[in-house]
């Protein structure tokens, strides 16, 4: 044997130290750059939530308002000058009323300038402005309620045909006003006089207000 093929044999026979190999480490391919999520990105969470519930709330609230605006007028008899009995209402004595009930009302501000009027035949009109704050900020809305009178049950009573309060949301202002305003109307009337039965038999309004007017007969 040569000496190029003893050195040959040498090398491969020749043993191999695994412990100064290193494995080469593999090269992860370039990530974009990660953010943590930071507690601006959190608070601008909570704000776009608030937003959105202020955004459906006032679409609420135009929604209701517009509900209330679909009620037709219903046939009543008008008041008769000639019955036995018949009562005037005055405008002032109708503010008086509707003033009245709505501090019972729930409302988000204060009604200030409360007026009732009787613009046309058959209808009551009650106007005012809606004081409140929102975020700190001073905002008057007008409203505008206009109601019925009709006849029921030998009583006078009174119901609402439309309400337009410019989106300001007036919870409870329709069914209270109709509510305690018919209890105002309700007069007992026996009291009178001892002895005889009252049943209002028609009402009209006017320039002066409104007028109601009673049949009286014995018991």
């Amino acid at each position: 044997m040569d000496a190029n093929n003893q050195n040959i044999n040498d090398s491969l026979t020749e043993p191999v130290d695994v412990r100064n190999r290193r494995k080469s480490a593999p090269v992860a391919p370039p990530r974009g750059e990660r953010r943590g999520i930071g507690p601006g990105c959190f608070i601008g969470t909570i704000v776009l939530v608030l937003l959105l519930g202020m955004v459906a709330g006032v679409i609420g609230s135009v929604l209701y308002a517009d509900s209330m605006a679909a009620k037709a007028p219903i046939t009543t008899t008008k008041a008769d000058p000639n019955q036995a009995l018949v009562v005037q209402l005055s405008d002032d004595l109708l503010t008086q009323v509707a003033t009245k009930q709505l501090k019972s009302a729930t409302t988000p501000g204060t009604i200030t300038n409360l007026k009732v009027s009787t613009p046309q035949d058959g209808q009551l009109v009650m106007t005012g402005d809606d004081q409140l704050s929102f975020l700190g900020i001073p905002i008057t809305r007008s409203f505008r309620v206009t109601m019925q009178p009709y006849i029921d049950a030998c009583k006078a009573k009174v119901r609402v045909l439309s309400v337009d309060t410019g989106g300001v949301p007036v919870t409870g202002l329709v069914d209270s006003l109709e509510e305690t305003v018919n209890s105002q109307l309700n007069v007992d009337l026996s009291s009178l006089l001892n002895g005889f039965s009252y049943c209002a038999t028609g009402v009209s309004t006017n320039s002066k207000g409104m007028t109601v007017s009673y049949s009286v007969t014995t018991k």
